[in-house]
C-alpha cells in the first residue's frame, strides 16, 4: 500500500463543488447568514472607528460610481444607459 493511499484512501469518493455551482439548502442559508454577519460587523466597525466628513472635504467620494443603487455589474449598465441618453 502506497503512502498516498494510506493518507487519502478514497480520493475519488470526495465530492468537489464547481465554482459556478450555486449553493442550495442549508449551505445557502449558512452563506447568507455569514454574509449578513460580515456586513453588519463591517458597518459597526466603520461607525466605531470612522469619522464623518463632508463631501466638499473629499470630492473623490462624489463620483459616477458613488450614486445610490445596487452594487455590482449593474452599475456599469446604468452608466452606459445614461451615456446613451445624453447623446
Amino acid at each position: 500500500m502506497s503512502l498516498q493511499t494510506q493518507l487519502n484512501p478514497a480520493p475519488e469518493k470526495k465530492r468537489r463543488i464547481s465554482v459556478e455551482e450555486e449553493p442550495t439548502g442549508v449551505r445557502a442559508a449558512v452563506y447568507s447568514l455569514l454574509g449578513l454577519l460580515l456586513q453588519v460587523t463591517i458597518e459597526w466597525l466603520v461607525r466605531l472607528t470612522g469619522k464623518r466628513i463632508r463631501k466638499s472635504e473629499a470630492p473623490w467620494l462624489d463620483c459616477v460610481l458613488g450614486k445610490p443603487g445596487v452594487i455590482g455589474t449593474g452599475v456599469y449598465q446604468r452608466i452606459a444607459e445614461e451615456e446613451r441618453t445624453r447623446d
